[in-house]
């Protein structure tokens, strides 16, 4: 053997570019180690790799050199329903005889694709060769699974043959098109009406003064959908149900994130006051100067008073955290969905580290890390569910307490809440004739409690002077009772069933606009009327009871929507299970392919 006089680079060696090694003038010959290098314009498979292993292993496909031995079906020249028990081989090369073909364009590439027509028992079978000219495939039983593995061009020229048309309507599908596709998804140059991107800008557009959602938040889903559209381009054939239910699931969770971005921010007063003349029950009432201007509103008389809103216990802080929680989980799902993209349809395939096993590792990480992030955001929802139904569960502790007070035998007994305050029959009670024809005395309401926004407290809480001092107005030190006998999140969420003159009457949690429930159940507990001066409110058992339903009713629709939630999850859980099995069986088969080839 000659050898090389020095240890030199490559090229000293005369065995640059595509050159091999010569082990000696007249012996064998080694391709250049170069070209199996990583990082080489080869690939990871030489191209001279694949066409020895051509050699080695030949697909018999009827070309030359490439015949199957042995002698050809009986039927070859005239083939009948026996066709679909031939070898393989033999179904090759009689398509590749065919004189038949479907022709076209596909991704700017032409084609010219060999098809033979059978006819087996009274229906017209068709059989096309595949753009390698490997396989032999059936068009005529074809399902949805084995059109989505056709190549762009099979694809193309299975839309054009005989029996497309009734193979679409069978399995649901549609020839893909441009306007098609705009309408089921839209692009940012032509988002049709009634598609999702539509759909999504438009509700962005429409969204209220204090939603907190940024278009950069709004991009996170338009992004997604730009994603699928550019995945569904690649295909001739499309399935319109997969493209509206994956639509629909990228809406579907750009509605949730909107809804807690929505939410109106709480609103609450430090005290509302209303002085009445006592000698004049039609005056108009004043408003005091404690407050905020900015939510003073003007009630059906043209009363002036301050108000405010209760969306949640803890001035919103559980929903806004939500929210954040569901835009976190969306960049996790948009990164997966671009990187796998770009997997699929850049040269990243070229990449002598992307083998099959390391590719399909890749892809099954990105799988795991898209269904992750559903999974996620499914958890938050259910979090917030769980917050909201605590808040319900302590309003029907306390209404079931005061139920408790009242006896069955009494029909037309009235009580307060918790049973705090004088009864109906008190003498106490304050009553219209107390107070006609005083005109130096007023009615003073205050509710208050700035710790927690629940306006709570009574007349007799007030530090005035002259009202304090006058034995004529009954003094109800409710407020403070209350204040004593409830701990915090029980203040606090007695805030979110008021239904006083000076509380707004839409205050929906994000978790209840999604279950459906068009209105919270609500109760008076402050009597704001002439003879009630703010105590609170004197109601029949009967009032309880209905309120106690509705709630209870709020409750089973806000459970279903938790079951609900736990079912999505654990789907996308199994989906993430699915594709690490599929995986492993891919890897699994690949080993046992080379372990077998290895004791060939």
């Amino acid at each position: 053997m000659a050898i090389p006089p020095q240890v030199s680079p490559w090229q000293n060696w005369g065995n640059s570019g595509d050159s091999v090694l010569q082990l000696d003038s007249t012996g064998d010959q080694q391709i250049a180690a170069h070209l199996r290098m990583p990082g080489t314009g080869y690939g990871a498979v030489p191209t001279a790799y694949t066409t020895a292993a051509q050699l080695v292993y030949p697909t018999y496909d009827g070309s030359v050199g490439k015949t199957l031995p042995g002698p050809l079906p009986t039927d070859y020249a005239a083939p009948t329903e026996n066709f679909l028990q031939w070898h393989s081989a033999h179904q090759l090369q009689k398509l590749r005889e065919s004189t038949t073909s479907i022709s076209g364009t596909a991704g700017g590439t032409a084609f010219n694709l060999k098809t033979l027509s059978l006819t087996v028992g009274g229906q017209t079978l068709q059989f096309m060769l595949s753009q390698d000219g490997q396989r032999v495939i059936n068009l005529t039983t074809l399902q949805k699974a084995d059109i989505a593995k056709l190549t762009l061009a099979e694809q193309t020229a299975l839309t054009q043959s005989s029996g497309w048309s009734t193979l679409k309507d069978t399995l649901g599908l549609d020839t893909a098109s441009t306007t098609l596709l705009n309408q089921l998804i839209g692009t940012p140059s032509n988002a049709s009406a009634g598609s999702p991107r539509k759909l999504i800008v438009d509700t962005f557009a429409g969204r209220a003064s204090w939603n907190s959602m940024t278009q950069a938040d709004v991009d996170l889903f338009l992004d997604q959908l730009a994603v699928m559209q550019r995945r569904f381009e690649g295909s001739a054939i499309i399935d319109q149900n997969t493209i509206q239910l994956e639509t629909a699931k990228i809406v579907e969770r750009f509605q949730r994130a909107f809804d807690f971005a929505n939410t109106e921010p709480q609103q609450t007063i430090d005290f509302y006051r209303l002085y009445e003349q006592k000698d004049d029950r039609d005056a108009t009432p004043g408003v005091g100067t404690t407050g905020n201007a900015a939510d003073v509103q003007t009630g059906p008389s043209g009363d002036g008073f301050y108000t405010a809103k209760t969306i949640s216990s803890d001035d919103n802080a559980t929903i806004k955290r939500g929210y954040e929680e569901f835009l976190r989980a969306e960049r996790q799902i948009l990164a997966a969905l671009e990187t796998r993209e770009s997997v699929a349809n850049s040269v990243l395939f070229r990449d002598p580290k992307l083998d099959v096993p390391n590719l399909i590792f890749r892809l099954q990480q990105l799988y795991e890390f898209e269904a992750a992030g559903r999974q996620d955001a499914g958890t938050e929802e259910m979090k917030q569910l769980h917050k909201l139904l605590t808040d319900y569960g302590i309003m029907q502790r306390l209404v079931n307490e005061t139920i408790g007070y009242y006896n069955a035998k009494e029909s037309d007994e009235k009580r307060r809440f918790l049973n705090i305050g004088a009864e109906a029959d008190d003498p106490d009670d304050i009553d219209d004739d107390q107070t006609q024809g005083k005109a130096d005395s007023y009615v003073v309401r205050r509710y208050e409690d700035s710790e927690t926004g629940v306006n709570l407290s009574g007349t007799g809480d007030y530090a005035r002077e002259d009202i304090q001092t006058n034995d004529d107005i009954p003094k109800y030190e409710w407020g403070q009772q209350l204040y004593n006998l409830l701990s915090q999140s029980e203040r606090r969420a007695i805030s979110m069933f008021m239904d006083e003159s000076y509380m707004r009457s839409t205050n929906l949690h994000p978790m209840e606009v999604r279950a459906g429930v068009e209105e919270r159940p609500k109760i008076d507990l402050v009597d704001d009327s002439n003879s009630g001066d703010g105590s609170l409110f004197l109601h029949r058992k009967g009032k309880w009871d209905s309120f106690s339903t509705q709630l209870s009713d709020r409750v089973t629709i806000l459970n279903q929507q938790n079951q609900i939630k736990q079912n999505e999850i654990e789907n996308d859980k199994k989906q993430e299970n699915r594709h690490f099995d599929l995986a492993n069986n891919a890897l699994r088969k690949m080993n046992d392919m080379l372990l077998t080839i290895g004791r060939i």
